[in-house]
């Protein structure tokens, strides 16, 4: 085998090889400056006799040898060593020996198939000798065998006289000194330790003092010394150590170099290659071909992921045997993608592919095309001008391709505005109701639609309408009123006619109404105030009123001189019209029976039935207090509006106050009870209101205790409904969630019309036999009682005497239904419900003792 030898001698650094061998070692002396020595492939002649060919290097069966001229050396007294021991014979030479001639050290290292060989000068030279390891058991045990060493051919020289003292001199004074020095090394060295597993090829320790082997430990000096170990398919070992007294044993080990790895993929080149979830990035020094990459990986197991876009996630383990060693994973990747095939009979169409996470593809299709979709969930959206886009889902399978055939497109619809004079015209399009005017309507394109405008004391209006795609259109018309012929006669002739609220100007005669169901009220002073409600129509009527006198004395405020309350002489009368033109109705000491039989359809379980007994008398507005009535106590409150399909205020003058908490109510009522030289029925504390004395009757305005609402709702044969007959109600019953709220609430009567799609004006329907308004309907309503499921007692023949509910609570009882409402459970007069927090459909309704 051929190998390398560099020579690093004081002349030159030569490159030579195992064929150039043997090698002649030439000491040269010079007194006047330093002893020489140089290593030739050839022998020099002695020619100026100061060169001697003092010993070779030399080759057998492939190792080398040391062999010194014993007879020239032993003439020439020059001292010639072999790891600090006389050489006798040839001796084997092995990496990390070191040759000691006269003051000269040759360095003799092995690395793979480099051989180094160094010269340098004992004097000047800081650094420890290399330490040989044991030399390979193969070569020991081969040459044990020979009797004696090779040996090399040496020429003779002769020696000068002089020449022979001064080295004897020289070499005298040089065996002294080194005597000297290892005196010293020897008393101040320790024994030192080193142990490297696997055993080391080489090991170098460099120091500021020398290094001496005995058996596995080193004669080392203490201090500061770097080690460099090498093995074949290990990592070099570099390592620091410091030796003193306390610290004499080193252990260390050699890692194996990494194994080569060469991955070869049945794919694209779009793979992302993973070990143990780290990208591995091209190794450049390595030609990598299309399918194979090479890598180099630490011995032991790894998680080898394999990622293309267009294939499955590939894992596998592999066990990676380490020491350079080739090995070779071939992968066969599976595909993770199918076609799609999209197929239109409508003319260039749009289409939009989209998939999670992926990218979008958008094109235009005449008739069919194919595309490549990873394996994943996608959605289609197809388009065209004029017409009503589609969106398919579809999943895509690995190689499952899917053909997808795209059905005619819908064309656009028209739009119509619809408006009418007055506003508020129920609107019915093919016999389906769409709203109220004004509204804006969708229509399918290029058909003849029917449009009905409907309102109570109005002609039907009808008209037809057709459209194209995406075209607008308006409708506007002025629906024309319907009247009816009504004769009114009035006793006393004095008295004043109301219709609607408006006084008239003749009390009685002929009267042409629109077709709607009018309030007439008939006042005279002196006389018992009448109320009639009428429905004029295409037949004429005849309405008669005859009042009834009264004899009546009158309370006055001393404060503000106004009278508040009108008193016959011996006692209460049944109404009044208070400060803020609310009517206050008197109900007068009753027993009636509470809740809801175990029977009732849509009953709740909190609604246990009781006797009860109202052992006094009690004013009850007969209307809900509206939002002007409200300003006058606080004018910046604002009741809001609700949104659907269009936005609708709830803050009209006439409209029920909401969006006010309990409280607010509360402190309504002290303000007007002081407004009117009444008591207060409330006192304040941190802004939460309470009664003064719930045992107490003042007579201040106050909220109504739930019986007295219950009673001016059901009376004593306990009213179901606040219509006559069953459910549904029909039109115009009260203020329910009919078909016009169906963009604001999520349930609503079917084909139920309270033309109304919120709260109304207050009054707006029909009163009960009570003479109440809204007692069902249009806005629930605050109730005195701290809320309780139950109440009363639970034998249901004893009678509760005047209840007022909890002394404490959280929250407080709701009663009624709004314009929110439309099941059979909420709609009964019974359904109980309760609050503590403000609503867009609760408001309230003043009450007060009758004293």
């Amino acid at each position: 085998m051929k190998r390398l030898i560099e020579i690093n001698d004081e002349a030159t650094n030569k490159k030579l090889t195992s064929e150039d061998l043997p090698l002649t070692i030439n000491f040269i002396y010079d007194p006047e400056n330093s002893n020489k020595i140089h290593i030739e492939k050839k022998l020099i002649n002695n020619e100026i006799n100061q060169s001697l060919a003092c010993a070779y290097i030399a080759q057998e069966d492939g190792h080398l040898f040391f062999q010194a001229d014993n007879e020239l050396i032993n003439k020439e007294n020059i001292i010639v060593l072999h790891n600090n021991e006389i050489i006798e014979k040839s001796v084997w030479l092995k990496s990390g020996d070191v040759i000691k001639i006269a003051d000269k050290l040759i360095h003799y290292q092995v690395m793979g198939d480099v051989i180094k060989i160094k010269v340098t000068d004992e004097k000047n030279v800081l650094q420890s000798p290399q330490i040989p390891l044991s030399p390979p058991p193969s070569i020991l045990n081969k040459h044990d065998k020979i009797n004696h060493l090779p040996r090399v051919d040496i020429p003779s020289f002769e020696t000068s006289p002089s020449k022979k003292s001064k080295i004897i001199k020289t070499g005298f004074i040089s065996l002294s000194l080194i005597l000297v020095l290892m005196a010293f090394f020897m008393l101040q060295a320790e024994i030192v330790s080193i142990e490297i597993e696997p055993v080391a090829d080489n090991l170098n320790m460099d120091g500021f003092f020398p290094v001496l082997p005995i058996a596995q430990r080193y004669i080392m000096m203490g201090g500061e010394y770097q080690i460099l170990a090498n093995k074949k398919n290990y990592r070099n070992l570099e390592k620091k150590i410091i030796i003193n007294k306390d610290k004499k044993i080193f252990k260390f080990k050699m890692i194996e170099l990494p194994g080569i790895v060469d991955i070869n993929i049945e794919s694209d080149s779009s793979d992302t290659i993973l070990i143990d979830d780290v990208v591995m990035l091209e190794n450049n020094e390595i030609e990598n071909s299309r399918n194979a990459r090479r890598y180099e990986i630490e011995k032991g197991i790894h998680q080898l992921k394999i990622i293309n876009p267009r294939y499955k996630i590939y894992e596998q383990k592999i066990n990676v045997a380490g020491k350079n060693k080739l090995e070779n994973i071939s992968v066969k990747l599976i595909p993770n993608f199918a076609m799609l095939k999209l197929m239109t009979q409508t003319k260039e169409v749009n289409i939009s592919i989209q998939g999670e996470n992926s990218k979008k593809f958008e094109f235009n299709l005449s008739k069919e095309k194919e595309i490549e979709l990873i394996a994943k969930q996608y959605v289609i959206e197809i388009s065209k001008d004029k017409y009503k886009s589609i969106t398919k889902e579809i999943t895509i399978n690995a190689l499952e391709d899917i053909t997808l055939s795209i059905d005619e497109l819908i064309q656009e619809d028209g739009i119509v505005s619809i408006n009418s004079q007055p506003e508020g015209s129920i609107i019915r399009i093919d016999g389906q109701f769409k709203g109220k005017t004004p509204e804006i309507i969708k229509l399918r394109p290029n058909e003849k639609h029917s449009i009905e405008l409907s309102l109570s004391g109005y002609k039907l209006f009808k008209t037809s309408i057709i459209v194209e795609a995406e075209e607008e259109k308006q409708i506007n018309t002025t629906l024309s009123m319907k009247k009816g012929l009504v004769f009114i006669s009035i006793t006393p002739a004095k008295a004043k006619l109301y219709i609607d609220g408006r006084p008239v100007e003749k009390s009685s005669g002929q009267f042409t109404l629109t077709a709607k169901e009018h309030h007439l009220v008939v006042k005279a002073k002196g006389y018992k105030t009448q109320t009639k409600h009428i429905r004029a129509n295409d037949h004429s009527q005849n309405i008669s009123f005859n009042l009834k006198k009264i004899n009546t004395i009158t309370a006055t405020n001393k404060a503000n001189k106004k009278t508040v309350t009108k008193i016959t002489a011996n006692g209460p009368i049944k109404d009044y019209i208070n400060s803020i033109k609310q009517q206050m109705r008197l109900v007068q000491a009753v027993e009636f029976t509470m809740g809801s039989k175990n029977n009732e359809s849509g009953r709740g379980s909190n609604e246990r039935e009781y006797r009860v007994k109202l052992d006094y008398a009690y004013y009850l507005s007969a209307k809900e207090i509206s939002n002007e009535q409200f300003k006058h106590y606080l004018a910046a409150h604002n009741s809001g509006s609700v949104s659907g399909s269009s936005i609708k205020s709830l803050a009209i003058a006439k409209q029920p106050v909401v969006n006010i908490s309990w409280d607010d109510a509360a402190k309504f009522a002290n303000w007007l009870s002081k407004k009117e030289g009444l008591k207060p029925f409330y006192q304040e504390y941190k802004g939460k209101m309470s009664a003064i004395d719930r045992h107490k009757k003042i007579t201040g305005y106050r909220l109504p205790y739930e019986a007295e609402w219950a009673y001016a709702a059901r009376g004593k044969n306990q009213q179901k409904y606040p219509w006559s007959g069953g459910f549904p109600p029909p039109d115009m019953a009260g203020n329910f969630a009919d078909e016009s709220a169906q963009s604001f609430v999520s349930n609503i009567i079917d084909n139920y019309n309270d033309q109304s799609a919120v709260s109304s004006s207050i009054g707006q329907y029909k009163k009960n036999a009570r003479g109440f308004y809204d007692l069902g309907g249009n806005v629930s309503e605050w109730c005195q009682d701290y809320y309780s499921p139950f109440v009363g007692s639970v034998n249901r023949q004893k009678i509760t005497i005047n209840p007022k509910g909890p002394k404490k609570g959280t929250h407080r009882v709701v009663r009624d239904s709004s314009w929110r409402d439309s099941s059979i459970k909420e709609l009964r007069l019974s359904y109980r419900s309760y609050s503590k927090k403000k609503a867009n459909d609760i408001g309230f309704r003043l009450a007060r003792y009758a004293l």
